[in-house]
């Protein structure tokens, strides 16, 4: 287990600023088979940049064209997923609301690097000015 834990700097009220998760929590049809998702809207806290060019390499060639942003946070974040049949993790990706400008980012790629006390994933913007 690594013994640098860099929470702190995700945290740093310097660097960080509050968002919005808005998680996919499975769902149902209803009566007239039209798919009703259920969702979970999380307050998150953390580092909010723009994404790198060898970041940018992780993310789908048809999202490069978009904005991609670089979500830091201590909250554990979601990209969409499925380890088995059984799995009640599995949904689709969570949706990052960033406060200050109201824009919206889907998760795309997700940095295993909680063993250092944060998440790290990549969001390309969804909706937005």
């Amino acid at each position: 287990m690594p013994t640098l834990n860099v929470s702190r700097v995700v945290n740093n009220p310097k660097f960080a600023e509050e968002f919005t998760i808005t998680r996919s929590m499975g769902g149902s049809f209803d009566n007239t088979g039209t798919w009703i998702d259920n969702t979970m809207q999380i307050t998150g806290y953390g580092v909010i940049q723009p994404a790198r060019s060898k970041e940018l390499l992780q993310v789908p060639e048809a999202d490069r064209v978009k904005e991609v942003k670089s979500f830091h946070t201590q909250l554990e974040l979601r990209v969409s997923h499925a380890d088995s049949i059984n799995d009640n993790n599995q949904g689709t990706s969570d949706i990052i609301t960033w406060q200050s400008t109201g824009e919206q980012y889907r998760l795309v790629y997700l940095y295993p690097w909680e063993d250092f006390g944060y998440f790290k994933a990549l969001g390309v913007r969804i909706q937005g000015s």
